[in-house]
């Protein structure tokens, strides 16, 4: 039988070991992981006042609480390393008197949280700002976009604005689709169905889609959202993408 040469033997057993450290390397420096925030730690922090007003600037708004959503989706990085953060299947949207009047935070994952700063107003309500929070491989990358003229929803037509951060501008454009009747837990609810685009420039790029149905107070009852941006990363560009759909499971908050 023929042998492998000595020297041959060696080199194989060498990029063997450089593999597995490469392999370890990679598996210290690039572990990602993401958490799952239950509803009752989502809403641990909220404060709701006895008595609260049930109008803000002359509109209905929502009573405060932790909204529970039966949820499907997703964010995915893909760069030299790739990651996916798979979205629970129920999560929460608090909702708290503040800002430009109410608050509404959703809180899939630790690593994944998004606020909206909203104005409510008997003509439309406002966008006053988006504060997101991604985070891959331990990087934690938060950021307040501040809104020109935002609009969450009005009755009916179509709409414009801008949000920056820093060096990106995201360009919104909304319309109304029309009211209709959304099954929330049995019950029949009244939604005004609402579109929106965005295109995201400057250091990032990208565009997205968001489809919502409002009870007429503003609460959240339905929502299908897409998006996929060119991102910078260390080292060079990866591509972030996110889907989701969230349901209303109950029309009574936990308090």
């Amino acid at each position: 039988m023929r042998r492998r040469p000595k020297i041959a033997v060696l080199a194989a057993m060498g990029l063997a070991a450089v593999a597995l450290v490469a392999y370890g390397v990679r598996s210290i420096l690039f572990d990602d992981e993401s958490e799952p925030v239950s509803a009752g730690e989502a809403a641990g922090g909220l404060e709701l006042a006895g008595g609260e007003a049930r109008r803000v600037n002359g509109a209905p708004v929502p009573p405060s609480g932790a909204y529970e959503y039966a949820t499907e989706g997703e964010e995915r990085l893909e760069a030299f390393v790739s990651a996916t953060h798979a979205y629970p299947e129920l999560t929460t949207i608090t909702v708290s008197r503040g800002g430009c009047g109410v608050l509404m935070r959703w809180i899939p994952l630790e690593q994944r949280q998004s606020e909206w700063d909203l104005c409510p107003g008997r003509e439309r309500w406002g966008l006053a700002s988006l504060f997101e929070i991604h985070e891959f491989f331990g990087q934690r990358d938060e950021r307040t976009y501040e809104c020109v003229d935002g609009v969450a929803f009005q009755p009916a037509g179509r709409w414009s604005y801008r949000c920056g951060f820093e060096s990106r501008t995201d360009a919104f454009e909304g319309r109304v689709l029309g009211t209709e009747t959304v099954m929330v837990g049995g019950r029949r609810v009244r939604t005004l169905h609402v579109l929106e685009t965005d295109s995201l420039s400057g250091e990032e790029e990208g565009s997205g889609s968001v489809e919502t149905w409002y009870r007429r107070d503003g609460l959240l009852v339905r929502r299908v959202a897409t998006t996929r941006d060119r991102t910078p990363v260390p080292g060079g560009t990866g591509t972030y993408s996110e889907r989701y759909e969230l349901r209303l499971v109950s029309l009574r908050p936990l308090r």
